[in-house]
Order: structure tokens, then C-alpha cells, then sequence
């Protein structure tokens, strides 16, 4: 139905019902969203894990305080702890490529002694510190 005005023309209706219900399903979608990001479980923290022979021996959660982890009962290898970052200090193995290595401390990044047969690796967090951007996937 359509209401016309004195001089004949039709009276200019700004909302209608169909109108309301839109704008009331899009703050609703807004408010869902918004509440999801808010709400929605937190990244996982990142972890330092430490394999031997395949079998996870020890995790460290980050942060975590400085202090040198030792492997061995002859402490013939050592690892060091520091500012959240992770590296060999010591080891018993002939050519040291693991000591040489260095720190590790982004998400994704190990370390190796392979005549030890000991992994250090970095894990969790959200997936974004590893550096690989879309386009080399």
C-alpha cells in the first residue's frame, strides 16, 4: 500500500520490516564473530622438545628460566637454556656440528647431534615465527 501525500506524490518510507531484520542478522553475524575472536582457544605456547632415538625424553614449556640441562650421567652432553632460546653447549662427539649449530629458538628450527642420536626441537606457538610466507608455501 502506498500513502500518498497532499500534492500527490508517494510518502518516502525509510525503513522497512525487511529492512530492520537485515540490519538486526548483520550486527548479530558482527557480534558472533566478534565473540568467537575473543573467546576462541588461545595458541599454544611454544615448547622446546628433546628426543632421543625417537622417544621424547624431556618438554620444556617457554618461557622458561636459564640453566644448563644435562643428558648424560657423565654430563658428556649439555644443553643450554637461555633467554628462551636453546642450543648444545657440550657434547662427546667427534666433529661438534651440533655445538657449532647455535641457538635455535623459532617455531620449527632443530638442532641434531646424529652420533648421539638427540633431537632439539622448537614447537607450538602459532605458526608464524617460521619465516615461510605464502609464496614459497
Amino acid at each position: 500500500m502506498t500513502i500518498k501525500k497532499a500534492d500527490g506524490l508517494p510518502e518516502r518510507v525509510f525503513f522497512r520490516k525487511s529492512d530492520i531484520a537485515v540490519v538486526a542478522i548483520i550486527l548479530l553475524a558482527a557480534f558472533g564473530v566478534w565473540g568467537w575472536m575473543m573467546f576462541a582457544p588461545q595458541p599454544e605456547t611454544k615448547k622446546i622438545e628433546i628426543v632421543r632415538d625417537g622417544k621424547l625424553i624431556e618438554t620444556i614449556a617457554l618461557p622458561a628460566s636459564d640453566n644448563v640441562i644435562v643428558l648424560d650421567e657423565d654430563a658428556s652432553i649439555q644443553l643450554e637454556l637461555k633467554d628462551n632460546q636453546i642450543r648444545f653447549l657440550e657434547t662427546d662427539c667427534p666433529d661438534k656440528i651440533c655445538v657449532r649449530t647455535g641457538f635455535i629458538s623459532k617455531v620449527g628450527q632443530s638442532a641434531v647431534c646424529l652420533p648421539n642420536r638427540i633431537v632439539v626441537k622448537i614447537t607450538g606457538g602459532n605458526g608464524n615465527e617460521t619465516g615461510v610466507d605464502g609464496i614459497a608455501g
